[in-house]
């Protein structure tokens, strides 16, 4: 049973992500976000003056910035995103489940109205909020860009959630664009050798049965002789990309 392609059935997009392996991204670039917090801290104090509570506003913006620039230099998840996406960077990353906007659009129309209008600038205790959510933004964010999450297996689970003998290794190539790799053992059903509505084109370099492959041996021997093995690249819809995109920033480790 060799194909040069097959169809693989979306419903494995559901199963359970955890990470594989994953590249270390730049400390320098990591941390620098924390030095523009930092140094925003370090100019409020009780008696800050009107000009030294710009200047936090100011920095706390460069800080947001920079990390949201970090984002995208790891992922390039514009490139991926779809027609519908929303346009405005912080509400997309929401879309994919990375961030919680409102906040940080609130710092973003502070700094812009006194930019732009000159503003007076927030109360101490209202630039202090300000450190502290973009603190947390930090925090929370820190997990996407210590590590670029690229390689991580789909397991599927049973109704106990017990792994099955199935998993999908998905490798995403963010520098080459986004281009997806699959290999693993996936059941009979879930495999097409014509287009199907709800299936997914894979280019396969690998591909059989157990029972044509390994029949008669003791390897594999969990799989059923229908199971199939299949080694290659997937062609996917944007909305697919994008989907496994997603689950790869939000798989276990």
């Amino acid at each position: 049973m060799e194909s040069k392609v097959v169809w693989i059935c979306n419903s494995i997009w559901d199963w359970y992500p955890e990470i594989q392996s994953y590249g270390f991204t730049s400390i320098e670039d990591r941390l620098r976000a924390y030095k523009l917090w930092e140094h925003a801290e370090a100019l409020l104090t009780e008696d800050s003056s009107e000009f030294s509570r710009v200047d936090v506003v100011s920095n706390l913006k460069r800080c947001l910035n920079q990390r949201l620039k970090f984002i995208e230099y790891v992922y390039s998840l514009k490139k991926v995103a779809l027609r519908d996406s929303p346009k405005g960077y912080l509400e997309y990353l929401e879309s994919l489940g990375l961030v919680r906007p409102y906040m940080l659009k609130q710092l973003m129309l502070i700094r812009n109205d006194i930019e732009h209008n000159d503003a007076p600038p927030p109360s101490t205790d209202r630039c202090k909020e300000l450190l502290d959510l973009t603190w947390y933004f930090l925090k929370s964010t820190d997990s996407f860009v210590s590590w670029c999450k690229h390689d991580f297996i789909l397991r599927d689970l049973s109704e106990n959630d017990e792994e099955t003998q199935y998993w999908l290794s998905i490798d995403i190539d963010y520098d080459l664009d986004h281009q997806i790799k699959v290999n693993g053992w996936v059941p009979e059903s879930c495999i097409s050798m014509e287009e199907k509505p709800d299936f997914t084109l894979v280019e396969v370099k690998d591909f059989g049965s157990k029972g044509e492959r390994w029949s008669g041996t003791d390897n594999h021997k969990d799989k059923l002789d229908s199971d199939c093995w299949l080694n290659g690249t997937l062609k996917p819809t944007e909305n697919s990309r994008l989907r496994l995109i997603r689950a790869s920033l939000h798989a276990s480790i």
